[in-house]
């Protein structure tokens, strides 16, 4: 099953679908950190970035880019017809469906880190760096 759940996983993140929606999302995150740096210059940490766009990043990235990722998903199995062959094999619908999940989890937390990078560099680059103790505060 970890096989099947590794090669989802690699399949729906080199497809080119994938990229140009992860590719848009970080455009537009760096728009709204720009903007907000702007609107606010002078005023902010980093910290407090994060905190005034946590719906921000609640709503894009949750509900968005995971339903975008599960959607995806399901659509090219069942294009490609591997869901039928993983049932014609004999694994059960439930197990399906928990890998395609297991998968979409393992592409979020992907999408996280490489927004969480994004924050990260151009934080940096806007003179705002993360210190130690808050990553701590930004993560939890």
């Amino acid at each position: 099953m970890l096989n099947y759940i590794l090669a989802d996983y690699k399949r729906v993140y080199t497809r080119i679908q994938h990229i140009v929606l992860v590719v848009l999302y970080q455009a537009v995150c760096i728009g709204f950190i720009l903007f907000k740096h702007a609107r606010f210059a002078g005023t902010y940490t980093s910290v407090t970035l994060v905190d005034n766009s946590t719906h921000f990043y609640a709503t894009w990235l949750l509900v968005i880019l995971f339903l975008a990722d599960f959607i995806q998903s399901f659509s090219f199995d069942f294009r490609a017809k591997t869901i039928q062959v993983a049932l014609g094999i004999v694994i059960s619908r439930r197990d399906v469906i928990l890998s395609k999940l297991a998968q979409t989890v393992l592409v979020m937390l992907t999408d996280f880190v490489i927004t969480f990078g994004t924050f990260c560099i151009l934080a940096a680059v806007l003179g705002l760096p993360l210190a130690g103790h808050q990553l701590n505060f930004v993560l939890c």
